[in-house]
């Protein structure tokens, strides 16, 4: 099954998503998340995720989130409505 899944980015890395938003519906095994799936030493500023997010049937369904499913970054003024 598929892992790094997000609605803007699957794998963010080394960057600042700002300003910007995702909607729809993400689909995978695990680190699912509306922005980005998995987000290592990233900001991310005034964003946020919209839509569902659903793991697959007999995946590990580990490091989910509504907007970011596995991050060591900073996340200020942002959020989701799923």
């Amino acid at each position: 099954t598929s892992s790094g899944v997000g609605g803007l980015a699957g794998l963010a890395s080394d960057a600042t998503i700002s300003n910007s938003y995702a909607t729809g519906t993400v689909y995978g095994g695990s680190r699912l998340g509306g922005l980005s799936g998995y987000s290592y030493t990233i900001a991310v500023t005034s964003s946020y995720a919209q839509g569902s997010i659903n793991c697959l049937a007999g995946a590990s369904c580990t490091d989910v989130g509504g907007l970011i499913g596995r991050d060591s970054g900073t996340i200020t003024f942002s959020g989701t409505n799923t």
